[in-house]
């Protein structure tokens, strides 16, 4: 099985800072943590309200830390079921 590695970058275009300032991303948005594990943002939601996928809140905001869901789903690959 290939390794996929996982390489977000947040890049932020400033007129006055000229090119793209390339900052590597440590807390995803729902959209771009469904994305990454190739899942619907929906069963991301379900996966976060019953506390199966790590989450933390800023503000109201719901953000996933990359490692951790890194971390997440090395242990289901390891566990016998997935469910």
């Amino acid at each position: 099985m290939a390794k996929v590695e996982w390489n977000f970058t947040d890049e932020r275009r400033s007129p006055s800072r000229g090119p793209a300032a390339v900052v590597p991303a440590i807390l995803l948005g729902v959209r771009a943590a469904a994305r990454a594990l190739a899942i619907s943002e929906r069963t991301l939601w379900r996966l976060t309200k019953s506390g199966r996928v790590p989450h933390v809140r800023v503000g109201r905001r719901v953000l996933y830390d990359v490692e951790e869901l890194r971390t997440w789903v090395r242990q289901l690959k390891e566990s016998p079921s997935h469910t």
